[in-house]
């Protein structure tokens, strides 16, 4: 794994020591190779997709705080937007960016 690791550190010209890697939610240990590692489901497909996160991320994400609103929110833009139930749905609309959603089960 530390072949590897390495491999794609150089590709993409960053610093190592700011990602962290995952595999099936767990944070790879580099001195493992891929055989100790993969899933039987993903020998079988002779493929294995690895997760590269970046720690700052990791670390906002920690941080990160859910505030109280006394408005609607969309879930895509995060701006304020209209709201209507009906047949058991709710309906998100008119933010200011158009988003709707309009299959939101009770």
């Amino acid at each position: 794994m530390k072949e590897i690791i390495a491999k794609f550190v150089t590709k993409t010209n960053i610093d190592k020591n700011s990602v962290y890697f995952l595999y099936t939610g767990d944070i790879i240990k580099e001195e493992l190779t891929v055989e100790e590692i993969i899933n039987l489901d993903d020998k079988k497909r002779n493929k294995m997709i690895l997760l590269v996160n970046s720690i700052n991320e990791k670390e906002a994400k920690e941080k990160k705080e859910l505030k109280q609103s006394k408005e609607i929110i969309c879930p895509e833009c995060k701006e304020s937007c209209k709201i209507e139930f009906e047949d058991y749905k709710i309906a998100l609309y008119e933010c200011p960016k158009n988003h709707k959603k309009n299959i939101i089960y009770f």
